[in-house]
């Protein structure tokens, strides 16, 4: 987060320091290109990196800052329509990733379209 929000005003961000912690777990080849000092790549490293997104929340409401966190569920159907309209639809193409694929939900969902 670069800037937090003054009292009495709303910051939103997103969920990257959640998705961190899931993300790079399926794909520890994106844990080698952060720069992280060898000593800190331990086997506890997603508890601490949970540990300290607990830690920032926690001193965050100890300044004041009310914290509100949203789970905004999108299901499979939806999923596979969205996926599939970053495929077919070329202004949507610069979302797609090669490890929307890779991670295999693109594929199963690809391969399922392409049967149907």
């Amino acid at each position: 987060m670069k800037v937090s929000p003054n009292r009495g005003h709303i910051g939103i961000f997103n969920r990257s320091y959640y998705e961190e912690t899931l993300v790079v777990r399926v794909h520890p080849e994106f844990l080698a290109t952060q720069r992280i000092p060898q000593t800190l790549v331990t086997r506890d490293i997603w508890k601490e990196r949970f540990d300290d997104i607990r830690h920032f929340e926690q001193y965050l409401a100890h300044n004041g800052i009310v914290v509100r966190k949203f789970f905004l569920n999108v299901s499979k159907k939806e999923q596979k329509r969205r996926f599939l309209e970053r495929i077919e639809n070329s202004d949507k193409n610069w979302k797609f990733s090669a490890s929307d694929s890779a991670s295999g939900s693109i594929g199963t969902i690809t391969w399922r379209r392409t049967r149907t």
